[in-house]
């Protein structure tokens, strides 16, 4: 399945799942809440701290020949080639809504998709567990076994979806994430391989999958390229017609004046 096939099945079912009450854990005891809250404060220290982490205003990634800038709080911009690999396919998001533009015989046209409230908290939360704009509500932590190893999960609330953080005690670093619908893990994320990004710890390698019944693809990690706070040009977002490299996001440099 291509990177544009997976996006946008994520985001048809983001637009379904940010209308619908979805099924919640059940509710902590204060002592379940305290230790969660406890564990979630180990893994920001680690992450690099909410200070550097609040001071975070945009984020781009790059995997699976997928290019994604973040605006926070809820700007996106995504850029890849269809399956031709020649053909540019883009997704413009405002928070509210999601559009699609691609080329057809006519020129470029569009798809618009409504009602995306909750896409753009869960994946800012997903590489960076807080920003400045989201923070997910911590319930509790269990642990598990995986292997002959155990790994701690920390279960979380992120607007009215379940998603747990799993991590090992020895490291505090976030090992997967687990997104639910109607109590069922729907989707995941694999990270390892991390390293220091402007003081925060971001993961080199990533696997991610959809395949609810095994994630056998799961065992397959591909690289992921973050930068933070970029530079970039704001007509990204107002003019999708600009967009025809990976790098359109970049800031345009100002053209030099003529000497006199």
């Amino acid at each position: 399945m291509s990177g544009v096939i997976k996006l946008f099945a994520s985001l048809a079912l983001l637009c379904c799942l940010s209308g619908l009450a979805l099924s919640q854990p059940k509710l902590p005891t204060p002592e379940e809440k305290r230790e969660a809250e406890k564990a979630w404060e180990a893994l920001i220290r680690t992450k690099g701290g909410r200070e550097k982490l609040y001071s975070i205003t945009n984020m781009l990634t790059e995997y699976a020949n997928m290019t994604t800038l973040y605006g926070f709080p809820n700007s996106e911009w995504y850029f890849a080639y269809n399956i031709d690999g020649k053909t540019p396919s883009l997704v413009i998001a405002d928070g509210s809504k999601s559009i699609q533009y691609y080329c057809s015989p006519k020129g470029l046209a569009s798809i618009a998709y409504e009602n995306l409230t909750g896409a753009f908290d869960t994946e800012q939360l997903t590489f960076l567990l807080e920003t400045k704009w989201y923070k997910p509500e911590v319930l509790r932590v269990i642990r598990e076994k995986e292997g002959r190893k155990e790994i701690d999960v920390i279960e979380t609330i992120i607007g009215k979806q379940r998603v747990d953080f799993v991590y090992e005690s020895e490291e505090l670093l976030v090992s997967e994430v687990r997104f639910y619908y109607k109590g069922n893990i729907w989707r995941k994320y694999r990270f390892s391989d991390y390293t220091d990004i402007d003081g925060i710890k971001m993961p080199t390698k990533i696997a991610y999958g959809f395949d609810v019944e095994k994630y056998a693809h799961l065992n397959h990690s591909i690289p992921i390229m973050f930068m933070l706070n970029v530079d970039y040009d704001p007509e990204i977002f107002t003019k999708p017609q600009r967009a025809t490299t990976p790098d359109a996001w970049k800031a345009k440099k100002p053209t030099p004046l003529p000497m006199p």
